[in-house]
């Protein structure tokens, strides 16, 4: 008697979610650049640099995140930043999004012939057009096989979940990326990721699937 509310709601939820409309983005290209480095004993220094384009034109971002981070150990690295997001759109205002990030690493071990990796992110979103702040939280799970000694390649689910929903924030469930990534040590200190990711926006009258090929050179020193 318990079970079947529960089940009637579960069904409701399912049936909302799948009769929302779905629209289609171009295929979106992502050229970054991110920087590694240790500074002191345990003590790191991140940034990252992506300029996102897509193939219809209507709207190019600059993102530029910078972080600074303690590892607790050789599995867990917490991390502290800052995100400059950046849009500029074809037929409407400029917009530029702000974030104060907290982050937790965890290489939490194998799972059979995979290296499991966990990466947990908290945002404080503020949106300069429209004066809103919204918290968001993320949760990454990764799966990396080896290939060789060169080449791995991995994949990976995350969702964003909003805290508190705005205008610029309006679903729960504000985003759900799927990706696939090959990685290829060019040297020691350098790594070339060739990425495919799949991502859903849910928005309050569409869900929009965008396509998205990353490029990345990442270099640690």
């Amino acid at each position: 008697m318990i079970a079947r509310p529960a089940a009637v709601r579960g069904g409701l939820l399912f049936a909302a979610f799948a009769a929302t409309p779905v629209s289609a983005g171009g295929v979106q290209v992502w050229s970054q650049l991110q920087l590694t480095g240790r500074v002191a004993d345990g003590w790191l220094l991140a940034s990252d640099i992506s300029g996102r384009s897509a193939t219809d034109n209507r709207a190019r971002q600059l993102l530029v995140r910078l972080q600074a981070g303690r590892a607790l150990s050789d599995e867990v690295t917490i991390w502290l930043g800052y995100v400059r997001a950046e849009t500029f759109n074809h037929d409407r205002r400029h917009g530029l999004e702000q974030r104060a990030t907290g982050q937790l690493d965890w290489r939490a071990g194998a799972l059979g012939p995979f290296d499991l990796t966990l990466r947990s992110r908290a945002e404080a979103r503020f949106f300069r057009n429209s004066g809103n702040m919204a918290w968001r939280l993320r949760q990454q799970v990764r799966l990396t096989l080896p290939i060789s000694d060169m080449v791995e390649i991995s994949g990976a689910a995350e969702p964003f979940v909003t805290i508190n929903r705005n205008s610029d924030a309006p679903r729960t469930l504000d985003q759900l990326r799927l990706t696939a990534t090959v990685s290829t040590k060019l040297t020691d200190q350098a790594t070339l990721n060739v990425a495919y990711y799949n991502e859903h926006v849910f928005r309050s009258e569409r869900t929009y699937v965008n396509h998205i090929i990353p490029v990345t050179l990442a270099w640690r020193f």
